[in-house]
């Protein structure tokens, strides 16, 4: 509303910035795999197509903007797989980045933040199995994720709708999802609902190859691409309603 009180003109503004961004960390992503630059970079434009492919895509949703923030932190994993030695200037960024990224994901939506959270747990792991600094690394994201909540955390107090921002965004939501569990709303009929749709069997198994074929190239912990795409697969799937539920799914179609 601030940019466009009386047209959609900033949301279209703003999500073409978030976009771009998204684009940005497809093509540092796929650098990490091909040794020039000009080849990384043509893998990017078709990743257009894909997130807006007319079978889950047909608005502008919190899907979209989530997409940057997952963006960054599938970089972070994969980059930290695949270089052995990272500085610790650059891993205390990097873990900064992941603190960002999910309180963002958390005021986005915070089932995404969830999801991210597969990814940060990845990452910790690979910290702890390094032995190295686990505890810097851990500040350098709490500190990300406070830096990050702190404006809005003073623009509710100063607004005094702390409250309602709990109430509203977390209290009311799980009521919601209370609600849906109690009529019998399990999550096999989820997965049962999704198997009844032949374009998110296709879109599933594109991925899950697309992963595979990823985790073939990676120098360690082949299986860590596939694992984390089926975990954002299935929690998509839980209480799937619309089908830009998969929207933020879309980007491990980048690993093929």
């Amino acid at each position: 509303r601030l940019i466009s009180p009386r047209s959609y003109v900033g949301v279209y503004e703003v999500s073409s910035l978030f976009y771009t961004g998204t684009l940005f960390y497809n093509y540092k992503t796929a650098s990490l795999f091909f040794k020039e630059s000009k080849t990384a970079l043509l893998a990017t434009p078709p990743m257009i197509f894909v997130y807006f492919w007319p079978w889950f895509h047909y608005e502008v949703r919190a899907e979209d903007f989530a997409l940057l923030f997952v963006s960054i932190s599938l970089y972070i994993l994969i980059k930290r797989i695949c270089k052995k030695n990272i500085g610790g200037k650059e891993t205390n960024l990097d873990y900064f980045l992941l603190g960002v990224c999910f309180v963002a994901l958390t005021l986005i939506k915070f089932n995404i933040a969830i999801m991210q959270g597969v990814i940060i747990l990845s990452v910790l792991r690979l910290q702890f199995k390094s032995k190295k600094d686990l505890g810097k690394s851990v500040t350098s994201m709490v500190i990300g994720a406070v830096t990050t909540l702190l404006p809005f955390i003073v623009y509710f107090l100063l607004t005094d709708t702390l409250g309602a921002f709990v109430q509203e965004y977390f209290i009311n939501t799980f009521k919601t999802i209370e609600d849906a569990n109690n009529n019998n709303s399990s999550y096999m009929a989820d997965i049962n609902r999704a198997l009844g749709d032949r374009r998110i069997i296709a879109f599933v198994i594109v991925i899950v190859v697309g992963s595979i074929l990823f985790g073939i190239r990676m120098p360690r912990y082949k299986a860590v691409p596939t694992i984390i795409a089926v975990a954002f697969v299935a929690l998509a799937t839980r209480h799937k309603i619309w089908n830009y539920y998969y929207d933020t799914c879309h980007i491990f179609i980048l690993f093929l």
